[in-house]
């Protein structure tokens, strides 16, 4: 009797789990992504392992979210290969948000540039690079001239970066917020 009963409660919490994704997944999709939009990438990106329909649908998040702050210098390497990757299947025309925290080392200013490129390609509103280093021992990652010539700007927040344009212009035609630290 009680392995009925235990079966009964198991086929319940299994309706229970199906209609619940259901729910989510008949929300609109402008409302998925919205709520998307406050996680990391990493989050964002298992969410595609929750159902065929969910398989891609990281690929249209309007916030881009990249938290390497935890990763070792190896594991930062890893870190920034994941950029990568979620950058190539990126779908967006527009990025509303592009968050990237990571603890710098001046091998990755590179990678740093063409995160940044791509951001701003994409008609980004809101940029924030949060580098995490220590400014005495190594030299401040140095934001690359295009940056400083974005119209889409909006919101900028920059963490030990060195803002020098090399021309002496600055044209942030959009920017209504500037919050620089330890630069």
């Amino acid at each position: 009797m009680s392995e009925s009963k235990d079966k009964d409660q198991e086929d319940y919490i299994a309706f229970q789990y199906r209609t619940l994704e259901n729910r989510i997944s008949a929300l609109p999709f402008s409302l998925i992504l919205h709520i998307l939009s406050f996680l990391s990438m990493k989050d964002v990106v298992k969410t595609s392992a929750l159902s065929k329909q969910w398989r891609y649908l990281w690929t249209s998040v309007l916030t881009l979210n990249f938290n390497g702050d935890y990763a070792m210098e190896v594991e930062t390497r890893k870190f920034i290969t994941f950029v990568y990757k979620a950058l190539i299947l990126c779908k967006s025309p527009k990025i509303e948000k592009f968050v990237l925290i990571l603890k710098y080392s001046p091998c990755f200013a590179f990678d740093l540039n063409i995160f940044i490129s791509f951001a701003i390609q994409n008609n980004v509103e809101d940029l924030e690079l949060r580098l995490d280093f220590r400014c005495s021992e190594i030299e401040c990652y140095r934001l690359p001239q295009y940056i400083y010539c974005s119209s889409s700007l909006k919101k900028l927040k920059l963490n030990c970066c060195d803002v020098m344009p090399t021309s002496g212009v600055i044209s942030w035609k959009s920017l209504k917020s500037l919050s620089m630290e330890a630069l």
